[in-house]
């Protein structure tokens, strides 16, 4: 690796970014065994939130494509959070663009927000690895 002149930060290359350890610490958490572990147990987690709201619902016409958002929010949570890992900038950057996107539609019901929490709350879980404790919230407001 070569230094900056103005700065003592390495600067790195196209050869160091072939021949260096940084691709396989971008992608040590993307093994195909771990990548579908997470995705099935988001599965699983986002359907008991849809299940659960289904069997919760009090309004007069139940839409089930609200029930789909659910397992959706959930499995694409997931690897998002997976994708993150604990890169700070990363993280940042995610932020933002989640706070530019919002649901262009109102939401009917304040009880339709809080599932949707709870969907991307488990695929946060679930996305970091902590599978005990998503069983745990998804086993204690199931209930």
């Amino acid at each position: 690796m070569t230094l900056a002149l103005l700065t003592d930060q390495p600067v790195i290359t196209k050869s160091d970014l072939l021949t260096s350890d940084w691709w396989s610490q971008q992608f040590a958490n993307f093994t195909p065994g771990n990548t579908v572990l997470v995705l099935l147990f988001a599965l699983i987690a986002g359907v008991i939130v849809s299940l659960v709201y289904r069997k919760t619902y009090r309004g007069v016409l139940y839409n089930p494509s609200f029930g789909t958002t659910l397992i959706m929010l959930t499995l694409v949570t997931a690897p998002v959070v997976m994708a993150i890992g604990s890169d700070i900038g990363l993280s940042m950057g995610m932020v933002g663009a989640l706070s530019i996107v919002r649901f262009r539609t109102a939401v009917k019901d304040p009880i339709d927000t809080a599932y949707m929490f709870w969907a991307i709350t488990m695929g946060i879980l679930i996305g970091s690895g902590s599978f005990m404790i998503s069983l745990v919230v998804v086993a204690g407001i199931s209930v």
